[in-house]
């Protein structure tokens, strides 16, 4: 214990004055310098057990090393005044004795862990890193499965490494052992405290580079793996600073009672409980629930790095100045830190080079979290919020779209938690997660096995239902903003790869709800186009393919007739064919504008303000378009057609649903409008044979032109304009089409038997009249 007098003072019964000040600095230099490479002398020798390693950090010795290594004045003895100490310090600094004593501590508290590793050899460890990094790629599904890090070139003693808790040879699985829950055979108590006040990147440069971690712990750093700063370093020294004062308030308090004459308590740590001095208790609450003492708030909004690599150090800088928080407010949350990994950092310089074995370790980290973090079977759903679980899915995200080789890792154990993620919960928390989660699954999604297992009946359903979504126009097209081209995106791989995903979307009604997308000339042409390629990967299934094709012949009119899916070139919007060059991408690679919106916004639709009701109908909200932003098309007049359709041959006993859902599809695709404004009124016999069916077809302005009537766009664009803009103008343009290509308007496979139909009478009105 003699360091622990010498580092603080060696004049504990001094009465003060020149003598103790005289004393404190021959303390810390020559005296207190040779006590330190004694102790490393012994540290080097210990036994690489974590009980020995837990004995040698007892009483204060730790503290006081990590006094030296974090460069805390501690408090004086009584007998030397806080000026004379601060004084002494001071000269002690300026000599270098302190950059010395620092990097001896450095080595001390890097033995510790190395021996807690069961590493008898600092030399051979920094080789099996060396070793590990190279062998980690190979290794992979190994190492992210089965823990095994690259470290088998290290060779250990038994008998030398006897500890009960097995072969953890590297800091990040030690780590894992010091989890809610973990219980391992021989309490962690150095570890714990070092991890409580360091971050993994510091524990590891202790472990290999006692040097870096000196000079690493002197400079601010705002990287995925170190988060070091003013905030951070003053949290650690003030918790060394008051574990200090009470272990010294404690001491005298022994002292003056005659109960101890030498060394200084314990720094007592409860496994698995709370960080706590003798004095029990305090601080416990912070410690309970293991949150580290250098972690942060930062911001809920999180921005890409500005540079073109998304991870230089320019990006970085420029959001360290304002991106923390000393405390919770509005628009931020508690920093994540995952697997010796800033989550945050890591979203937002998504390329940064993390090393291939703490990419590993983070991919494990984060299944992990994700498994106990899942609503309904999670052990620690509670621990988690809304937040917290967005930046686990789109860490991962991140972590496959940068690094495609860490798909080779079977991670199949995060499908069903990811899907309750966006199936269960609050209606918020699933729309806030839900396209993350889709995303997740597309990139997840590589092979026929894989494709296989994610088809579960729960997920194709949630997708088609997601079709019925009505999306505000500006917001139409984009994963980020329209999550149908997210359920799109993903339906086209599953049905790809996935006889079986093929097979359920046919019981979900997946094909008709492709159709009407198809056909809807308000939807976008990415959406359309989208929907016709997942209909073309139904239709290319070997079994089930010509069912799937006859189902969308049926409902699709006979103008729309091998335009479907592998004719996506020539899918109609406002009148005119578009050729194959103007169809746009449908890429299934995930944009990197979808990754800012999503890393940007915690809701990523605003217009989505609903939740999924059971049946499967979704709205937005105040009315079909929702969310009220204004990109509606729902003000202004409304126009309405209402005719009556003769089909001689058909029989009314015979008429279903299927038939009636082919009408609406036909003559909505002929009237440039969604199936919703297509309403079939009643069905009757049609005299001696025959049956008459009554619709009405409503026409609505498109979004926009309330807006440009009241500019008053003139000249011939603004008239070219106002014509499409005039609901009244468009349904008597398509009463005149009905009247005399009713025919062609109709899917063939459907009412081809049914004899030519006709139209009895036709009529067009203002809505309310």
């Amino acid at each position: 214990m003699a360091i622990s007098h010498c580092a603080r003072n060696r004049s504990g019964s001094g009465s003060g004055g020149t003598g103790g000040e005289e004393d404190f600095g021959a303390g810390l230099s020559e005296l207190a310098l040779a006590i330190l490479d004694a102790v490393l002398d012994l540290s080097v020798e210990m036994a690489a057990v974590v009980a020995v390693t837990n004995h040698f950090s007892s009483s204060s010795l730790l503290l006081v090393l990590l006094a030296l290594f974090l460069r805390v004045p501690l408090p004086p003895f009584k007998g030397t005044t806080k000026k004379a100490a601060g004084q002494a310090w001071n000269e002690a600094e300026e000599a270098g004795v302190l950059d010395t004593a620092q990097f001896r501590a450095a080595q001390i508290l890097g033995q510790l862990l190395l021996a807690a590793c069961g590493v008898q050899d600092r030399a051979k460890y920094i080789a099996g890193i060396e070793e590990g990094e190279g062998s980690a790629a190979a290794g992979a599904g190994a190492a992210a499965g089965d823990g095994v890090n690259g470290f088998d070139t290290i060779s250990m003693d038994e008998e030398v490494f006897s500890d009960p808790h097995g072969d953890v040879r590297d800091i990040h699985n030690l780590i894992s052992l010091l989890e809610p829950g973990a219980a391992p055979p021989v309490p962690l108590i150095s570890v714990r405290i070092l991890y409580l006040l360091l971050p993994l990147r510091i524990l590891s440069l202790l472990m290999s580079d006692p040097e870096g971690a000196c000079r690493a712990i002197g400079s601010p750093s705002c990287t995925p793996l170190l988060v070091w700063n003013d905030a951070s370093a003053r949290r650690a020294r003030d918790a060394i600073k008051r574990e200090a004062e009470e272990v010294l308030r404690r001491h005298e308090g022994e002292v003056s009672e005659g109960k101890q004459q030498l060394g200084l308590p314990m720094w007592d740590l409860e496994a698995g409980e709370e960080t706590s001095s003798s004095s029990g208790g305090r601080g416990g609450e912070e410690a309970a629930a293991f949150r580290p003492f250098f972690l942060q708030s930062v911001r809920e909004s999180i921005e890409l790095a500005k540079d073109e690599g998304e991870g230089g150090a320019g990006g970085a800088a420029e959001a360290a100045e304002t991106l923390f928080s000393e405390q919770e407010k509005a628009g931020y949350v508690p920093e994540m830190y995952i697997g010796g990994c800033y989550v945050d950092q890591l979203l937002r310089q998504p390329r940064f080079d993390l090393g291939k074995r703490v990419e590993l370790q983070l991919v494990r980290e984060i299944r992990k979290a994700i498994v106990t973090a899942a609503p309904s079977e999670g052990k620690r759903y509670e621990e988690f919020t809304i937040a917290d679980r967005r930046r686990l899915l789109l860490a991962l995200l991140a972590l496959f779209q940068s690094r495609p080789h860490l798909l080779t890792i079977t991670n199949t154990d995060i499908f069903l938690p990811v899907t309750d993620f966006f199936t269960s919960g609050s209606g918020e928390e699933r729309r806030a997660l839900l396209q993350a989660g889709v995303l997740l699954f597309l990139r997840m999604v590589t092979s026929n096995d894989v494709a296989d297992f994610v088809s579960s009946e729960e997920l194709i359903s949630l997708l088609s239902k997601l079709l019925l979504l009505e999306v505000p126009a500006g917001r139409q097209g984009q994963a980020a903003t329209d999550p149908r081209v997210c359920a799109l995106m993903l339906m086209q791989k599953l049905f790809r790869l996935s006889s079986k995903a093929v097979e359920l979307g046919l019981q979900h009604q997946v094909v008709d709800r492709l159709a009407s997308l198809v056909l809807d000339t308000e939807n976008s042409i990415t959406v359309r186009a989208r929907a016709a390629a997942v209909l073309g990967a139904m239709a290319g299934e070997r079994r089930l393919g010509p069912e799937i094709t006859k189902q969308a012949e049926r409902i699709l009119p006979e103008s729309y007739k091998n335009h479907i899916a592998w004719r996506v070139g020539f899918l109609k919007q406002g009148g005119e064919e578009i050729g194959q060059k103007n169809v746009p991408s449908l890429s299934e690679e995930i944009e990197v504008k979808t990754m800012r919106h999503l890393l940007k916004y915690p809701l990523p639709c605003a217009w989505w303000t609903t939740d999924i009701p059971e049946d499967g109908g979704m709205g937005g909200g105040g009315g079909g378009w929702g969310g009220g932003d204004g990109e509606d098309g729902g003000g202004g007049p409304t126009a309405v057609v209402e005719a009556a359709l003769l089909f001689p041959a058909a029989r009314l006993d015979a008429w279903n649903d299927e038939v009636d859902g082919g009408l609406r599809h036909g003559l909505a695709a002929a009237a440039l409008t969604n199936t919703r404004n297509v309403r079939i009124l009643r069905k009757k016999l049609g005299g001696a044979k025959g049956v008459v069916v009554e619709v009405e077809i409503q026409f609505h302005p498109p979004p926009g032109a309330a807006a440009r009537a009241k500019k008053g766009e003139s000249g011939a664009g603004g008239a070219a304009r106002s014509s499409v803009d005039d609901p009244a103008k468009a349904a008597r343009t398509f009463k005149q089409r009905l009247e005399t290509q009713l025919a062609a308007m109709l899917a063939l496979e459907v009412f081809g038997s049914m004899g030519t139909p006709a139209v009895r009478s036709s009529t067009v009105r203002s809505w309310g009249r």
